[in-house]
């Protein structure tokens, strides 16, 4: 049949029709072709996750289909026997497309999403009560990674108009997937009355902070 090309050009290309210049194209088989469809089985993952692409036709599954993920190059992986394949994205983030395509069949896309891996803490807010003058008090936080993979601790610092009262142990390093790693911080009153200041929790891909109070 003889298809208008400037108002069918995008309906061509979806379909994996090559185009070329001019005001009509002829097209045969191309517009005929049977259609994949591929459908992932979760449309978010952590960083490190797997996630499974299932690929069908109109009546069954297709084997040996491939299935690319192409942000960073993820790579191509067929489908097995049951029309699946796998894949575990580990080193990157953001929104991404699988695409299905198999000989002649015409191919398909599905978008899915990976949230960047972050560090959590086991307190929202620290407050020492009640220290003497010239005391040390001493609260342990912990910095957890729920994530499947490893998460660089960059920094931890206090902020604040009375942060000299306050102290914190320095770590900095990777934390590993699904563990956390125990600070201690302290408080030192310098003068009576209450004091307050920031911990922050600085990591790969974001900041943390923690209000800190007491009183001297």
């Amino acid at each position: 049949s003889v298809v208008d090309l400037r108002r069918n050009k995008t309906s061509l290309l979806q379909q994996g029709v090559t185009v070329s210049l001019g005001e009509e194209i002829q097209v045969t088989d191309a517009l005929n072709r049977e259609s994949l469809n591929v459908t992932a089985n979760r449309t978010t993952i952590d960083q490190g996750e797997t996630i499974a692409f299932t690929v069908k036709n109109d009546t069954s599954t297709i084997e040996n289909a491939n299935v690319t993920v192409p942000s960073t190059f993820v790579g191509t992986t067929q489908t097995n026997n049951s029309g699946v394949a796998t894949f575990t994205i580990e080193n990157t983030s953001g929104d991404l497309t699988a695409t299905a395509s198999k000989g002649n069949f015409a191919p398909d896309s599905v978008e899915f999403a990976v949230i960047p891996p972050t560090l959590g803490t086991n307190q929202s807010r620290i407050n020492f009560g009640d220290v003497a003058v010239g005391e040390t008090a001493m609260v342990q936080l912990n910095v957890t990674n729920t994530n499947f993979v490893p998460v660089r601790l960059e920094s931890l610092s206090i902020t604040g108009f009375q942060e000299t009262a306050f102290d914190v142990e320095q770590i900095a390093g990777e934390i590993a997937g699904e563990t956390n790693e125990t600070i201690n911080v302290t408080l030192t009153p310098r003068v009576d009355g209450d004091v307050s200041a920031n911990i922050v929790v600085e990591g790969a891909n974001g900041n943390q902070e923690i209000p800190l109070s007491g009183t001297g």
